[in-house]
């Protein structure tokens, strides 16, 4: 019961246009900004280097973790706006199998 609520979850988030187009924001903000971070770059201080690698990972976690944010407030509300919430508590009695698939 429990992989079937999950299935039904993920088909929620995979069917929504928010999803694709934040994950592929994410993606091209990553890219975007690796690059330029590595335009500067010039390879003759190892020290300049690594720090420049290590702010490029650290920015890019903290703009994942916002665009995660995001997706997250999209899918509940969206869910809490067409009433999507009580379908699924309809369909699955035991609320913590649902609170558990949604986490």
């Amino acid at each position: 019961m429990f992989f079937n609520v999950l299935r039904s979850e993920w088909t929620k988030l995979r069917t929504t246009k928010s999803f694709w187009w934040t994950t592929a924001l994410i993606i091209v903000l990553s890219v975007a900004f690796a690059a330029f971070i590595g335009s500067f770059a010039t390879g003759e201080d190892l020290s300049t280097t690594l720090l420049l690698a290590g702010n490029t990972v650290a920015v890019i976690y903290v703009v994942g973790f916002l665009v995660l944010i995001v997706q997250a407030v999209m899918m509940f509300t969206t869910e809490f706006r067409y009433g999507y919430q009580q379908q699924s508590f309809l369909a699955t009695p035991k609320r913590w199998v649902v609170a558990v698939a949604k986490w």
